[in-house]
């Protein structure tokens, strides 16, 4: 199977770095782009019993920026078409959904778990959300 364009989902997690890097060596082997998203839900961390608040959102926006940063500078220094976005909203809804189509994604790469300490538990929830809902294969990196 050819894939032209990839959707990898990021987060900071070592998960997360693999999956980048495993998208990264597939789209240069198939001559695909790769698309880099990492999702803040701003009602989630506002809402946190765990510090929440305007202040806490922008600072996990920035590093949210940073991290993007570093993997389109990754990308692009492997010689890969890479492009890069942070989002506000469902992680969930949005790499298992909306993007794949709005960006006619043929492949998501996502790790198997993220930052959060019950996702590491289990299959990540939002990765479980995606296997279940992505319009297209799905490639999930331990």
């Amino acid at each position: 199977m050819t894939y032209k364009r990839i959707l990898v989902g990021v987060d900071g997690s070592e998960q997360a770095t693999r999956a980048f890097h495993a998208a990264c060596e597939l789209a240069a082997s198939q001559s695909a782009s790769v698309h880099v998203v990492q999702v803040i839900d701003r009602d989630r961390l506002v809402r946190s019993p765990y510090g929440g608040g305007e202040e806490f959102y922008e600072h996990q926006v920035n590093r949210a920026r940073e991290n993007v940063a570093a993997c389109l500078a990754e990308g692009r220094r492997l010689g890969i078409d890479v492009q890069g976005e942070t989002i506000s909203g469902s992680a969930s809804l949005l790499l298992g959904r909306e993007l794949p189509k709005e960006y006619e994604i043929d492949l998501i790469v996502l790790g198997s778990t993220g930052l959060s300490a019950v996702e590491r538990l289990l299959l990540g929830s939002r990765s479980n959300y995606v296997l279940r809902n992505a319009p297209c294969d799905v490639l999930i990196v331990r």
